[in-house]
């Protein structure tokens, strides 16, 4: 048979017992019956291909230059017959199952030029399983115009390729199409299911300052002085609520007055107060030996020379002159002794203001606290969800959120569902209900256990009737793809992809369902749809199946070398997948490629042996049907 793809010229159509013999030659209808013998037609493609539902292809008819007179018509009609077209007989009994078409040659239009006429025309026709063995035959008529009933006929006759094969058979490799559940392996990193995020977000720490005033020359805590009474409190409602570990660094300052040496010390005090009331309010709630050990402060003491910055912009907004602000600073600024710098300013009549509204402001130790709402870790809400489904904890003690998040980060698959079983008898929401049927569904395909996707669809037809979602419509067409029931898989893919959703992660999955629709849509092989399909499939889940739908794609659109990148990658997501084996080796028949359609037909056929007999049938393989590596192959 010639190459498959390529058109097959039809030469010497015989007719047999089929043709109405004239014995008037000069009969113009009889001339041109007996000239038919000399057409030639072609095929495109051949074998047929089936592209979605339809078997689309287009013939050719040249006719002898001498064929057509003025006056006469010639028809070609096409049918199909669903046989075994090597058993059809050409003795003008045959009676085909579908009538295609015709194409018509007018003589006037034709008559007396000095090239062929040719008429070239599109058929197509319904897919149906019964068809897939058999062939195309040619009916031919010639009639006088206007008297179409006096029309003289011969056939239908079998359409033979040059070299005498016929023209028979349809591919029908599109029907390899995955629906995305289809080849699935269940991944501990990566589900093929639609689950929800938890969305936990992290309270947002609140950053409280923590500020102790003290009087002159002292690093006693007065509650009497500034606002300490207010800072106890706020110590007191930090240290009831926080956990530790913690870590602080409280700076100590003071006012400019007395030695460097009696300042620094005085500074490092006053630090030190603020550590001793934070552990006086822990030892007050009871906390134990060890977590107060957790509890760490860096003590800061600030030098005098540090603390001028401050002292100035104190000073600026006190109400001193500002002839007194400029001379402050110019004493302070003079090179010496700061104590004796500090001694000219108190002989100054405006020192007094100083001391009362400026130093005592100076006198301070302050730190900073992060009240964090009490969050528990990852690891606190692991344990108490165990505690919760081991009945040793109420169910109201994590919220949605955070058995949604404690579920995603737990990879047993039965801690996973009991955990949202835990969660469902608190808060039956479409959220806890479709991660639930996702699990059940990942249980169903680690475990290989079938009766897991009955529990799926109960928790997802749950979760429907609480919203419907792009979420739990494509866990539901999933687990009727795993059930083998297609039609319903593909109505729920399409309510998934009609309601649609906004989780980048779900769209990658649905991206794969369109994937699947858009080459169930294509209609012939150099069809858009199959650019959109690879395009989709691009951006879908990288999994057997949309990898896999992805070389259909681009072997049925003849990109060959693509489609075997592609079948490769998705036999690194399953290297069991017999199916895929089966694609690489029709592209590698199509490539002419015998020793790869052998070593990959032979792979897909021991891993299902019901492949043999489909190979046997499949016209992709007729030109090596009786070469002895494809027998080697199929045995």
């Amino acid at each position: 048979m010639n190459k498959i793809n390529k058109k097959v010229v039809i030469g010497s159509l015989a007719f047999l017992g089929s043709v109405v013999m004239f014995t008037a030659c000069k009969n113009p209808l009889a001339q041109m019956i007996k000239l038919a013998d000399q057409q030639k037609l072609t095929v495109e493609p051949s074998p047929l291909e089936l592209h979605g539902d339809k078997v689309n292809f287009t013939v050719g008819a040249n006719l002898p230059v001498a064929m057509m007179k003025k006056g006469s018509v010639y028809e070609l009609e096409v049918h199909y017959i669903a046989k075994n077209i090597e058993t059809v007989t050409d003795d003008g009994k045959a009676t085909p199952d579908i009538s295609v078409g015709k194409i018509s040659f007018d003589g006037d239009k034709y008559a007396g030029q000095k090239s062929e006429p040719r008429e070239t025309r599109p058929f197509g026709f319904g897919y149906e399983d019964r068809l897939k063995e058999g062939g195309l035959m040619v009916k031919g008529n010639v009639f006088k115009k206007g008297k179409e009933k006096d029309k003289k006929s011969f056939g239908p006759v079998r359409m033979r390729a040059n070299g005498g094969q016929f023209v028979k058979g349809i591919s029908t490799t599109a029907l390899l199409v995955k629906a995305p559940a289809s080849g699935l392996t269940y991944s501990p990193t990566e589900s093929p299911f639609a689950s929800v995020d938890h969305n936990l977000v992290a309270p947002q720490p609140t950053v409280k300052p923590v500020r102790l005033d003290f009087e002159r020359g002292s690093a006693n805590v007065n509650p009497a002085v500034g606002d300490n009474k207010n800072t106890f409190d706020m110590v007191d409602l930090f240290v009831k609520e926080q956990i530790p570990p913690f870590e602080a660094t409280v700076t100590g300052t003071h006012s400019p007055e007395g030695s460097e040496a009696v300042n620094t010390n005085l500074a490092n005090a006053r630090a030190k107060a603020v550590e001793t009331a934070f552990m006086k309010t822990m030892q007050k709630y009871n906390y134990k030996k060890e977590d107060l050990t957790k509890y760490r402060f860096n003590l800061n003491p600030v030098t005098l020379k540090a603390t001028l910055p401050e002292f100035y912009s104190l000073l600026d907004q006190s109400s001193l002159p500002a002839e007194a602000k400029s001379e402050i600073k110019s004493i302070l600024n003079e090179k010496g002794d700061f104590v004796e710098n500090e001694r000219k300013l108190a002989a100054k009549p405006y020192y007094n203001n100083l001391m009362n509204e400026v130093y005592p402001k100076l006198r301070y130790a302050k730190t900073e606290v992060m009240l964090n709402a009490n969050q528990k870790t990852p690891a606190e809400l692991s344990a108490l969800a165990k505690r919760i489904t081991e009945g040793k904890e109420a169910a109201d003690k994590l919220s949605e959120e955070e058995y949604l998040f404690v579920a995603q980060n737990t990879p047993d698959l039965k801690e996973r569902i009991a955990i949202l079983k835990a969660a469902a008898s608190k808060y039956d929401t479409w959220k806890i209900q479709n991660n639930l049927g996702a699990a059940y569904l990942d249980q169903s395909l680690l475990e290989n256990d079938k009766s897991k996707i009955d529990m799926a669809l109960s928790a997802l037809n749950n979760s429907i009737s609480k919203k419907e979602t792009a979420e739990a419509y494509y866990n539901i067409a999933m687990a009727y793809a795993m059930q083998g029931k297609m039609k319903e898989c593909e109505e729920n893919l399409k309510k998934a992809l009609n309601v649609g959703s906004s989780n980048p992660k779900v769209n990658k999955l649905l991206k794969g369902a369109s994937g699947y629709f858009a080459i169930r849509a294509a209609e012939t092989f150099d069809s858009p749809k199959y650019k959109e399909a690879v395009d989709l499939l691009n951006d879908a889940q990288a999994n057997n199946p949309n990898l896999f739908n992805k070389g259909l794609a681009q072997l049925l659109s003849r990109r060959y070398d693509e489609a075997i990148a592609s079948f490769n990658a998705a036999l690194q997501k399953n290297n069991k997948d017999a199916i895929t084996y089966y694609a690489l080796a029709i592209t590698a028949a199509r490539k002419n490629d015998e020793n790869a359609m052998a070593s990959n037909l032979k792979k897909a056929c021991e891993l299902n042996s019901d492949l043999k007999a489909k190979a046997i049938k499949d016209v992709e393989f007729d030109k090596y049907k009786s070469s002895g590596a494809f027998k080697d192959a199929i045995k």
